[in-house]
């Protein structure tokens, strides 16, 4: 039990070390509560919380959209939950997958801006 929770904490640090690398997105991406870096729930906040959860499940990553009346509006954001099953290979592939979808996006906006 105890090898599982240390596991567990690994792949918490990974994770939020990883995430703490990414530069500022604005609307598109804010990590919620970044000095939480003990849990192994992290709320990815985005004003298009569906299209990057589905954008991330299409990547084999179970994670969930939160979006209103579960949350205020304003507040939306992606669910993501670790266990002690994950691999930091998985974290480092999904923070990466993170990164593309929010570039993408924003090549997106600025497409639609020139038009």
């Amino acid at each position: 039990m105890l090898q599982l929770q240390a596991r567990l904490h690994a792949l918490i640090e990974q994770l939020h070390a990883t995430l703490s690398e990414l530069p500022e997105y604005g609307p598109l991406l804010t990590i919620q509560n970044p000095e939480q870096q003990n849990t192994p729930i992290v709320a990815l906040l985005t004003n298009r919380p569906r299209a990057l959860a589905k954008y991330l499940q299409e990547g084999g990553y179970m994670v969930r959209p939160i979006v209103h009346p579960t949350v205020p509006r304003g507040e939306e954001r992606v669910r993501v939950c670790l266990h002690a099953g994950n691999t930091m290979d998985e974290i480092r592939g999904l923070v990466e997958r993170i990164k593309d979808w929010v570039e993408g996006e924003r090549v997106k906006g600025i497409r639609k801006a020139n038009l």
